[in-house]
């Protein structure tokens, strides 16, 4: 031994006590006790009863996973761990100990010896345990062992066993004061994480559960480095980002999507403000700034949003796409397959992690035949093959992906995937070339829970607990269900070790000519379908029909899937492009140019049509010059459509304003224009109100009632899928108020074809808010009422008390809402203030506007607030409603505030409808 003898190796023992599978448990004193009394269950396996006496050939289960964890002897550390409060347990754990180094230390008998993984986690217990011995020699002997076997090449492992191998290595070399053999597992572990992790952090195991489990095991190994003095910072640089795809990989029921050998996994072990965010539903941490990632590795995740809004985290819609190499070491055959997770629960679901036997059922579970991809059964796929991205495409409102597969021998494949994030659908589009006639088979595995009815060219997926969703196909063939199949075994999900469950398969036929089979899967409910299908030599398009329209999704050799919402004229042409796909590089000058733009051709409304049409001409030339994009065209669109010159590439994001009349939510309602400055003349019946906001209109929903308090309610966010614009909210709840009531749609949502909240902000130089207090002062005068009570949750809520701060004497209902834009998740703050200002924030010279802190700090406020906080809603409890109620006190506020946390659920939700009115109708008495 060399070093400081039995005093540095006692010191190392303390040093490196604790860590991955020697920490101090709870359940330690229970395990101790089983111990003693003879148990030992090593999951996921069951307990068995100690012999008297150890051979240490023991294999009760037939099982090498249960003989390696034998063979780590990790079993025994919460004797160590409990020695001082069981005494018994010091002398079990010496008497096993010993026992294993007798039988193995001079001639092993088993394998378990010296593999890597298993020697390196046995050198670490055995270093731990050196406190226990009084003469610890016999230990010490052993651990001169290990760093022979864990140093000898020929035992050399490969992944998470060979940073377990290097790991004992290093932690029973300090024990022995071995320096040079610390310094050259130093360097191995530099090496090996180099070589484990790429530069996105991902690790190359193939499995999510590994991806999770080896960082927090390379963590917990850099750490024991660094007690012993020595700095890996190139590897902890390497792992950096190993989180962001970790938490990207999770599904919104918490736990990671089900990849390779991936069992129901949740993400503990592990620390930062975007797992808390998850972990905890919500309620603390922060949500990850973006909606999709995809990693050079090998997968690819995308969800419809992380439950900022009123819709739950485990509400939200996701989906996951791989490919890559089909070997990788706890990785299956699963390149080119996807996911799907909707409605609270997964509907297209991987195989997931059976174990690790040689039984059939293991087999089939890392094979192709238990993934979403095609199979071509009568020709070999090779083992090795990687499947390649060819190109992808990620936008607010779609993310697409072109993946090819050559694995068969003789064969070619081509997928393309597109999910889109308004209507929550999933496109996959499959090409099959070979080189003489087969049989091609693509699989849909549909989660246990649904049961499926083949009706046509879909299925239809149902179940107890969540709503229907559909597969439909384009190809005019029937498919078939297989579930629990066993000759040859189809249609199984694992659930556990070694077990597996019964689970539908559809299989539909492809065609192997070249020719393209689509694939939808939805919910169905509204319906979305596969409509028009249209081929050449170029590629194809395909119409997805939703109850909001139509979406076109062009496909091109070697480019990644494009989405229209109109009909993609000359898509025949590679040449073309369908959509623009990159992020406009937007500035404060580009939203000043379109918003001049757009004021100056709503001016044209009373002209000829030929002026008209010669005025929208010059915009949209203007608008292509100045970079306006289909998605953000500072609300082009939708004046082209208000003064009759619809356009389709700048296409209207609601139907015209500008008319006598506007079907809503099937009724139809008169519409009255308004100028700045004219009274306002109520109708006795339910009337639409248009008012100028110079390049925009503000739009409300008037509905007459006998009462003396006006009520004007205000919107949050909106989902762009399924919610068309105008959107007047609250409309049946305010039809039972005693007065009157506005309801009023946010026209900043005109600005981009893809927010979703806009916080009633306007545009870059039109303070909507300031113009909503003045139109309202105009209702109350043609009204004839004294009071006005206004109300609004989330980003509603905010606008109703922006408003306020505008209207002396006003009273405000305020449900959980965002007490300041710039302190809001970065997604949505970013998304409002690039459509508004044309850069993304935070932005300080707009602050009044934007903070209500600020705001009400501005100027006198003579107020009377309600302000409602769910306190199931932590992050709008701590980051908005204390820091604004906190502010009042120093602030220009000269009304009254009565501040309410009570109990409406967990995260961000709505009141109910009781509460909603009661605390109106209790604003409108004061």
């Amino acid at each position: 031994m060399n070093g400081g003898g039995i005093g540095a190796a006692l010191d190392v023992a303390a040093r490196q006590s604790g860590g991955e599978g020697f920490a101090p448990r709870s359940v330690d004193t229970q395990l101790t006790a089983e111990l003693l009394a003879g148990q030992i269950e090593l999951k996921p396996h069951p307990a068995w009863t100690l012999p008297e006496t150890l051979g240490w050939r023991e294999d009760p289960f037939g099982e090498v996973n249960w003989q390696a964890q034998f063979h780590m002897l990790r079993w025994l550390d919460p004797l160590r761990r409990n020695a001082a409060n069981a005494p018994r347990g010091r002398e079990m754990w010496l008497r096993v100990a010993r026992s294993w180094a007798h039988a193995n230390i001079d001639e092993p008998c088993t394998r378990w010896e010296t593999e890597g993984m298993v020697a390196g986690i046995r050198a670490i217990a055995l270093t731990l345990g050196i406190p226990l011995a009084e003469n610890p020699d016999w230990i010490l002997e052993a651990l001169e062992r290990h760093v022979d076997w864990l140093s000898d090449e020929r035992h050399t492992s490969i992944g998470n066993h060979a940073l377990w191998q290097i790991t004992g290595l290093f932690v029973a070399a300090s024990a022995l004061g071995r320096v040079s053999v610390q310094q050259s597992a130093a360097d191995r572990l530099e090496h090996h994480v180099l070589a484990e992790y790429d530069d996105d952090g991902v690790n190359a195991e193939g499995a999510l559960a590994y991806h999770l489990n080896n960082y927090r095991w390379t963590t917990d190994a850099i750490r024991r480095f660094e007690l012993e003095g020595f700095q890996l910072s190139e590897a902890r640089r390497r792992l950096d980002g190993a989180l962001h795809e970790i938490v990207h990989a999770t599904r919104p029921d918490g736990l990671l999507e089900t990849i390779g050998d991936t069992a129901a996994t949740r993400l503990v072990g592990v620390r930062s403000p975007e797992v808390d965010y998850i972990f905890s539903n919500g309620q603390r941490g922060t949500p990850p700034q973006d909606v999709s990632a995809a990693f050079r590795a090998g997968y690819a995740f995308g969800r419809t949003g992380w439950g900022e809004t009123r819709r739950g985290l485990v509400d939200e819609t996701f989906y996951s796409v791989t490919w890559g190499p089909a070997d990788r070491l706890h990785g299956h055959q699963d390149g080119g397959s996807v996911t799907y997770f909707a409605g609270g629960g997964p509907v297209l679901i991987d195989a997931g992690k059976y174990g690790y036997n040689k039984s059939e059922m293991r087999a089939y579970v890392n094979s192709r035949r238990a993934h979403n991809v095609v199979d071509l059964p009568d020709r070999r796929y090779d083992p090795h093959t990687v499947v390649r991205l060819v190109a992808s495409s990620a936008s607010d409102a779609h993310d697409s992906y072109l993946l090819e597969d050559d694995g068969y021998e003789g064969a070619h494949i081509s997928r393309a995937v597109v999910f889109s994030r308004q209507d929550e659908w999933l496109l996959l589009v499959d090409q099959v070339v070979t080189d003489s006639p087969g049989t091609a088979i693509v699989r849909w595995h549909v989660d246990p829970r649904f049961a499926v009815r083949l009706d046509g060219r879909r299925a239809e997926l149902s179940s107890r607990a969540s709503s229907g969703f559909e597969i439909a196909w384009s190809a005019d063939t029937t498919g078939e269900v297989v579930a629990g199949a066993r000759e040859p075994i189809e249609g199984w999900s694992a659930t556990g070790w070694n077990q597996a469950v019964p689970a539908p398969a559809v299989r539909v036929p492809l065609a192997t000519d070249g020719s393209r089979h689509a694939t939808l899967v939805s919910s169905g409910a509204d319906g979305t379908s596969i409509g028009a299908v249209e081929e050449s030599a170029n590629g194809a398009v395909i119409e997805v029909r939703t109850a909001g329209g139509s979406a076109w999704v062009v496909l091109r050799d070697g480019r990644a899937p494009e989405v229209s919402s109109v009909y993609p004229s000359g898509w025949e042409d590679a040449a073309s492009d369908v959509e623009a796909r990159t992020v406009l590089d937007a500035t404060a000058e580009t939203a000043l140019a379109a918003e001049t733009l757009c004021t100056d051709l709503l001016a044209t409304v009373g002209l000829d049509k030929e002026s008209r049409q010669r005025g929208a001409v010059a915009a949209i030339g203007k608008a292509r010059e100045i970079g306006l994009t289909r998605s953000w065209d500072y609300g082009l669109g939708s004046v082209l459509a208000d003064i009759g010159e619809p356009n389709t590439w700048f296409a209207a994001r609601r139907p015209s304003l500008l008319t006598d009349e506007l079907e809503y939510r099937g009724k139809t309602y008169p519409v009255a224009h308004f100028s700045v400055g004219d009274p306002l003349r109520l109708e006795d019946r339910p009337t639409v109100h248009t008012f100028g906001t110079g390049p925009t209109v503000l739009s409300g929903l008037f509905l007459p009632a006998d009462g003396n308090v006006l009520f004007v309610g205000f919107a949050g966010a909106v989902d762009r899928g399924r919610t068309s614009l105008p959107l007047f909210q609250g409309g049946a709840l305010h039809a039972s108020l005693p007065g009157p009531s506005v309801l009023f749609s946010d026209p900043t949502l005109d600005l981009d074809a893809d927010l979703r909240l806009g916080w009633y902000l306007g545009t870059s130089s039109v303070d909507v808010h300031g113009v909503i207090a003045e139109t309202v002062r105009r209702y109350m005068a043609a009204a004839a009422t004294t009071k006005v009570v206004l109300v609004g949750g989330s980003g509603g809520g905010f606008a109703a008390l922006q408003v306020a701060a505008r209207l002396e004497g006003a009273a405000v209902v305020a449900f959980s809402p965002q007490s300041s834009v710039n302190d809001y998740h970065p997604r949505f703050r970013d998304h409002a203030l690039r459509a508004v200002f044309g850069t993304p924030g935070p932005r300080r010279e707009d602050e009044e506007r934007l903070d209500l802190v600020a705001r009400f700090r501005s100027r006198p406020v003579d107020a009377r607030v309600w302000y409602v906080q769910n306190s199931g809603d932590r992050f709008h409890v701590d980051r908005h409603a204390r820091p604004f109620v906190e502010s009042l006190e120093s602030s220009n506020f000269k009304g009254t505030l009565e501040y309410l946390e009570m109990a409406m659920g967990e995260g961000h939700v709505s009141p109910t409808r009781d509460t909603y009115l009661e605390y109106v109708e209790r604003a409108a008495r004061s």
